[in-house]
């Protein structure tokens, strides 16, 4: 199995690209996949999706959908544009995703340097709406299921060298949602959801 330099780096990074190609290919975002994937709206067959500004989903016309790989303040503002929230706040409809936490290596194998290491990352998403939120985050379910964009699982790959040679394939154990008390949800209009996504990657 080939070494890799910061692996836990090229952990995150391989799951943030595959989140941001999986929203192309629903059509929550504008841009084109950096890898082919299977498209939700064309078939089976692995392919390059692009998705131009009008033909993203019409739901998030008025909030559009922002992907940040880290957690800000939990607070919206509706006057907060799209990148730039303003006052500080965070825009409606602003999904972010923290950098994992790595779990304790579990031996595969006596006398073996085979280990697993299973990564847990959390997601929160200020939404605009209960029926955004549900919608976008039954996208995600579906796609670490395997129905869709790629198989039920991550792959790894290394940003240090190659990024074009897939490194392997890390399982996707479980991709859960909930949406907080409404004592503990984001002021104003935002509506709060949490998820957990549990990879397991594979090492020697």
């Amino acid at each position: 199995m080939v070494y890799v330099r910061h692996r836990d780096r090229m952990v995150q990074e391989s799951v943030y690209e595959d989140l941001v190609n999986t929203l192309i290919a629903f059509r929550w975002i504008p841009g084109t996949t950096t890898r082919p994937v299977r498209d939700p709206y064309d078939g089976p067959d692995p392919t390059i999706v692009q998705t131009d500004p009008d033909q993203v989903l019409k739901m998030v016309k008025d909030h559009p959908i922002t992907l940040i790989d880290y957690f800000p303040e939990a607070t919206t503002d509706e006057s907060g544009l799209v990148g730039e929230p303003a006052s500080g706040q965070t825009a409606l409809n602003t999904l972010a995703i923290d950098d994992g936490q790595a779990g304790e290596a579990i031996p595969l194998e006596l006398g073996s340097t085979l280990a697993e290491i299973p990564y847990r990352f959390t997601l929160a998403f200020w939404a605009a709406s209960v029926g955004i939120a549900q919608a976008l985050l039954n996208d995600l379910r579906d796609r670490y299921r395997g129905l869709v964009v790629n198989t039920d699982a991550i792959v790894l790959y290394d940003y240090n060298t190659d990024p074009t040679v897939p490194v392997v394939p890390m399982a996707v154990e479980s991709f859960t949602y909930v949406r907080p008390a409404e004592e503990q949800a984001a002021p104003n209009e935002a509506t709060m959801f949490y998820a957990q996504l549990t990879i397991t990657d594979q090492v020697d």
